[in-house]
């Protein structure tokens, strides 16, 4: 777990983004969220996941990790910042 970065959805398959590689699985990405422990992961838009240990940075908008840019969604950003925020 410590090394996943994010998870993306692919509809039926879900691609998780591992420090050196990608693996595909075929789930959704609702089933994975349920696995995971929700104090680590967090659901930022309906298609991605991220491990908020791995958050090099944020905007209003969007979290980047390495060099990917992840949008916040509107029905997740209040839920996203006090989960970061601590409240």
């Amino acid at each position: 777990l410590k090394d996943i970065l994010f998870i993306e959805s692919l509809k039926d398959y879900a691609i998780i983004h591992l420090d050196e590689q990608k693996v595909v699985t075929r789930m959704t990405i609702k089933n994975i969220h349920e696995l995971l422990p929700q104090n680590i992961f967090l659901r930022i838009n309906r298609s991605f996941i991220i491990n908020r240990t791995k958050i090099d940075s944020f905007s209003n908008n969007d979290v980047f990790i390495k060099e990917y840019e992840i949008a916040i969604g509107n029905l997740y950003r209040e839920d996203f910042f006090q989960a970061i925020m601590g409240k």
